[in-house]
């Protein structure tokens, strides 16, 4: 256990893996038609909860060691977070899923670029091509190749103007860390601000529901799988943030993005589903990419 504490390599290979049982939590809730609302309302409180019982533990909640500057970390993070997972569904909503998915995916480039830019951090030419292989691995995962979408020759400026902004949303919360810690923040209960933030986000229409005392299975079914993906959702980030302390950010991203391998094998496991040529390539590529950013 020490040893992995200290090794920023499988620190960020666990983050990937715990984070991505949580998508696949979240993939189960959708199959058994659990309620989203409740779905995100669980897996923020759980989070909220786990990331606050944290941080106290750990002796980083106090009153005089808030401030404005840990709040604001925690906001930004949080609303990369929930208004990322609000701007991806109504993207989805709005063109494909085979295109929106991919492209959202690869918010992993702006942090990659940010860490190398602003942060100064060197990059040699393996690492480079191990970054492009796992980049190019995680946008082959989610793609489904349509006929009838790639010969779409118009689609709505809706749907590029929401995918780009969840883009931007989703690089803030993997990239925030980056920043906090820079900041001499204690990314924990940064996490707990995030976790919180998102909370009060997705509680409305949680709230509006209960007041009107509409029994559904499809509630109790998004809030059971909401709490165990949120315990999933905090491990995964916890873990990716201690991977930052030790790793540079742009390697520690693009294989902290690869979580999109357990959906898959996990789908593929739990759901029966079958991978397509280009997923079993992908998946040759992530252990490709892992195998030379490690011993490059």
């Amino acid at each position: 256990m020490t040893v992995l504490m200290s090794d920023w390599f499988g620190l960020a290979i666990a983050s990937a893996i715990v984070f991505g049982l949580a998508g696949l939590m979240m993939k189960a809730s959708h199959a058994q038609q659990g309620s989203t609302p409740h779905l995100l309302f669980g897996l923020y409180c759980m989070g909220t909860l786990l990331f606050t019982a944290h941080s106290a533990i750990a002796g980083h909640v106090s009153w005089s060691s808030m401030s404005w500057l840990l709040l604001l970390g925690g906001i930004l993070v949080g609303s990369g977070s929930a208004w990322g997972n609000d701007l991806f569904m109504r993207a989805l909503n709005a063109g494909p899923a085979s295109l929106t998915s991919p492209i959202t995916n690869m918010n992993i480039i702006f942090v990659i670029l940010f860490s190398t830019w602003w942060y100064q951090e060197p990059l040699r030419v393996w690492q480079w091509i191990s970054i492009g292989i796992l980049v190019l691995s995680v946008f082959l995962l989610s793609y489904k190749p349509n006929r009838s979408v790639l010969e779409q020759t118009h689609l709505p400026a809706k749907w590029f103007l929401l995918v780009f902004a969840a883009m931007l949303l989703f690089a803030l919360r993997n990239g925030g860390l980056k920043v906090t810690q820079s900041w001499d923040l204690h990314n924990d209960t940064v996490l707990a601000i995030a976790y919180g933030w998102s909370l009060a986000w997705f509680s409305p229409p949680v709230i509006r529901l209960w007041k009107k005392r509409e029994r559904n299975s499809g509630n109790s079914i998004g809030l059971l799988w909401g709490f165990a993906s949120g315990i999933c959702s905090y491990g995964g980030m916890q873990l990716y943030a201690y991977a930052l302390e030790r790793g540079q950010a742009n390697v520690v991203s693009p294989i902290f993005a690869t979580n999109s391998m357990i959906i898959a094998i996990g789908s593929m496991i739990w759901f029966g589903e079958r991978l397509r040529g280009l997923q079993w390539v992908a998946l040759l590529f992530i252990f490709a990419g892992l195998i030379l950013i490690r011993w490059n």
